[in-house]
């Protein structure tokens, strides 16, 4: 089998989504939507405690300490993966948030770059508009 262009796009974008389901079952549904709340609640209250303290330079540190903090919390909600039936839902629903996160991030990520980078760029890397035709998960992003 010839490896081509086409091929190794398509294999390292399949292998990014099969990554990224393996982290959501391994994390659970229940635990990734606690730390995205997590993460929102820490850029709020960095932003808040920056224009407090009248130092927006200190936005940065605020956020990394309390999003170290709130993810102490957060672990708690890992309870939920030895609850038998609900356990496996949660880890289930992980699976299919993974697979959602990795099609939007490609989704975003291809398109910005398909209008941003031109097209003579593309064609000196191989990829023509024939090329990015033959492979299968990239055009799905570029349609």
């Amino acid at each position: 089998m010839d490896l081509s262009t086409e091929n190794i796009i398509d294999l390292v974008l399949a292998a990014f989504f099969l990554c990224m389901i393996a982290r959501g079952w391994y994390m659970g549904l229940v635990f990734q939507a606690a730390r995205l709340v997590a993460l929102a609640a820490a850029g709020i209250f960095s932003y808040v405690m920056a224009n407090v303290a009248g130092i927006p330079l200190l936005s940065g540190l605020f956020f990394f300490i309390t999003f170290v903090l709130f993810l102490q919390v957060v672990k708690i909600v890992k309870i939920v993966d030895w609850i038998p039936v609900v356990g496996t839902l949660d880890r289930a629903g992980g699976a299919v948030a993974g697979f959602f996160f990795a099609f939007l991030a490609c989704f975003f990520l291809f398109r910005f770059l398909y209008m941003a980078v031109p097209q003579e760029v593309w064609d000196g890397w191989g990829l023509t508009q024939a090329a990015v035709g033959r492979t299968y998960l990239l055009q799905a992003f570029l349609r």
